[in-house]
């Protein structure tokens, strides 16, 4: 079979010179969009790539199989400067090499740390009323704001702290009375007694704000403390967070 050339709208010629007309093909005209290659631009009359309409495929910058680098654009605010850049390897949808897109990290300030727990290995029984109780044991000390010779914790920056403590009475009829200091202001206390000679707990807790260089500590008002080294008489503390 062979198509003539002398009829307008084609025909395939059989052997033999039959013809078998066929459906009229009607010009559909220019394309109105030609395929492009993604790396062509237009060029002006004098022959130079014109920037102005230089033409880029829009769906090669946002396809997740090309590869390339990423630039960070500073927003204005400064931050370009502490961003930094990693790229990240993803599950293609295609058969392609893995789609590398840019993540921002931005750093993170490390937080204080401050803590401390302490304990009294030894019985505390002062003549006078108002002593402060020194613990002598340290168990954790972050930040070493607590200080084992005077009995104080000192706070380091502004911030809201959490206190608490546990006091066991000596076994006498004396009651027991504890006060939580901020400098030299009571903020809450503990009492013990139950008419006997006893051991009894007095514990309480406080969650203060305080301002850098407050002291706080535990004054005995009144009574006495058991000591011993299975460390039933406690004093904790730590930094909630930073103002």
């Amino acid at each position: 079979m062979f198509l003539s050339p002398g009829r307008s709208g084609g025909s395939v010629c059989r052997p033999g010179g039959s013809y078998i007309p066929q459906a009229h093909v009607r010009d559909s005209g220019p394309v109105p969009y030609a395929v492009r290659d993604p790396g062509y631009q237009h060029k002006n009359e004098g022959g130079r790539p014109n920037s102005s309409a230089a033409w880029s495929d829009c769906s090669q910058l946002s396809s997740p199989d090309r590869e390339g680098s990423f630039t960070i654009v500073d927003s204005g605010l400064g931050d370009s400067l502490s961003v930094s850049t990693v790229e990240v390897s993803l599950t293609p949808h295609s058969q392609h090499h893995p789609a590398m897109l840019p993540m921002q990290l931005y750093p993170l300030s490390q937080p204080l740390q401050v803590a401390f727990t302490a304990s009294r290995t030894d019985n505390f029984a002062p003549c006078n009323l108002d002593q402060p109780i020194v613990f002598d044991q340290l168990h954790s000390n972050l930040g070493e704001m607590y200080d084992t010779r005077v009995g104080r914790f000192t706070c380091p920056v502004n911030g809201t702290y959490v206190f608490i403590f546990h006091i066991l009475k000596l076994a006498i009829t004396v009651p027991l009375y504890i006060n939580l200091m901020r400098n030299e202001d009571v903020m809450v206390s503990a009492y013990a007694n139950d008419g006997a000679p006893d051991h009894e707990t007095a514990s309480n807790h406080a969650i203060l704000p305080l301002f850098q260089g407050d002291q706080v500590w535990l004054r005995l008002h009144r009574g006495a403390i058991y000591g011993s080294t299975w460390k039933y008489s406690t004093f904790s503390g730590f930094l909630l967070y930073q103002e």
